[in-house]
């Protein structure tokens, strides 16, 4: 049997493929087996797609960060219940606690618990048992005027860029509605103003404040997206599979942009993945999941050049292959 694989996943390619064709704008601009793509690509785009693979071999020592606690999971489970009516438990007696000004990655496969505690933080699933503290108060205790102040604060950068915007939305839209909702703006002229002054701070400018989503590329989408998450000023940033749909010279980019909004402004991010490549490449800490329990946590450092866990070990030499 033949398969023809679309991706813009370069791992996939490298692990399932035996020749690849690379596209960009609609044309072909190289062709050839994975190992000559890999080892001696040719096309400048090319070059860029595998410079910006993730180096698992370069690690970054650790930060030094405040010791601050502004989240903290305390015995944290979260269930679900089937269509037949019985409890599934998808995060089991979570432990963990999120310094200020720290990136925090969560990582594991489909299915680890992951997205599932991240949604528990933004309200979007609620604690089966345990307590969320934020700011050294449970999230639980927070009343109906509150939370619109807590959604202020934790904000979320969710995975698809294509479906987290509203298709019938310019721009400008969709920035300045949480800017109306929390009362940031006075008038028209200066919700204009903020909103371009958001789009420069994502590394977009004002042209792109009347267009459409598809007039947008993933990665602009995903800057519209920032930028959205950045308006409310918020202290916690959920970053849930924030780069896992866009290309890897693309995913570089918005990293970079993260860690400078960090740098700038001082947010926290939960930072949820499958790929340990973009953990090293962002994540002060990780804690690695895997059915619904953390089976491994410390810095990114030590938990790449030292992995205690045999699933750690196995997350890590998937991108291993990649990197040499």
């Amino acid at each position: 049997t033949s398969i023809i694989f679309i991706t813009h996943d370069l791992g996939a390619v490298y692990q399932f493929c035996d020749d690849v064709i690379v596209m960009k704008d609609g044309s072909v601009v190289e062709s050839g087996t994975v190992e000559s793509i890999f080892k001696s690509p040719q096309h400048t785009y090319t070059k860029r797609l595998i410079d910006a693979i993730p180096d698992i071999h370069q690690t970054r020592p650790p930060r030094p960060l405040n010791n601050d606690i502004l989240l903290k999971f305390d015995r944290v489970s979260v269930d679900y219940t089937s269509p037949s009516g019985s409890l599934y438990r998808a995060v089991n007696d979570i432990n963990l606690a999120i310094r200020k000004g720290e990136t925090l990655g969560i990582v594991g496969e489909s299915g680890s618990g992951k997205s599932t505690l991240a949604k528990t933080v933004v309200g979007l699933k609620e604690v089966s048992e345990g307590f969320i503290w934020y700011n050294e108060l449970p999230l639980s205790l927070f009343k109906d005027d509150e939370l619109k102040s807590l959604r202020q604060e934790i904000q979320m950068i969710f995975q698809d860029p294509f479906a987290s915007i509203n298709p019938r939305f310019k721009v400008i839209d969709v920035i300045k509605r949480p800017l109306i909702i929390h009362g940031k703006v006075k008038d028209n002229d200066d919700i204009i103003k903020t909103v371009v002054s958001l789009l420069e701070k994502v590394g977009l400018d004002q042209s792109f404040l009347y267009r459409y989503p598809h007039e947008l590329s993933g990665g602009q989408r995903q800057r519209v997206s920032i930028a959205r998450a950045l308006a409310v000023e918020p202290k916690v940033i959920v970053c849930d599979e924030a780069v896992s749909a866009l290309d890897v010279s693309i995913q570089k980019d918005i990293i970079e942009l993260l860690k400078q909004l960090q740098l700038d402004f001082g947010i926290t991010y939960l930072f949820i993945t499958h790929d340990m490549g973009v953990i090293n490449e962002i994540c002060d800490r990780v804690a690695v999941m895997k059915n619904g329990e953390i089976v491994e946590l410390n810095n990114t450092e030590d938990i790449i050049k030292h992995p205690q866990s045999d699933y750690a070990k196995q997350l890590i030499s998937e991108v291993a292959v990649i990197a040499k």
